[in-house]
């Protein structure tokens, strides 16, 4: 990793990705912007995620009863 570009946006590097889906991705080559995404990224990866029940989510989300 060289760290000179960031490609953010929703393009996974798949086939369909390229070649079927309407995807969306941005390059950046502003090296501040590049450093500060991947500290961001290696942050967000070496980080201890709370897992949730999904079952539990709408009752957080929304005061209405979910059936």
């Amino acid at each position: 990793m060289d760290d000179s570009y960031a490609f953010l946006g929703s393009l996974n590097f798949t086939s369909s990705g390229f070649f079927k889906n309407y995807e969306s991705c941005i390059t950046i080559s502003d090296e501040n912007i590049v450093k500060a995404l991947s500290e961001y990224f290696e942050y967000i990866a070496n980080s201890q995620i709370n897992e949730i029940d999904i079952s539990s989510l709408g009752h957080r989300l929304y005061n209405e009863p979910i059936n």
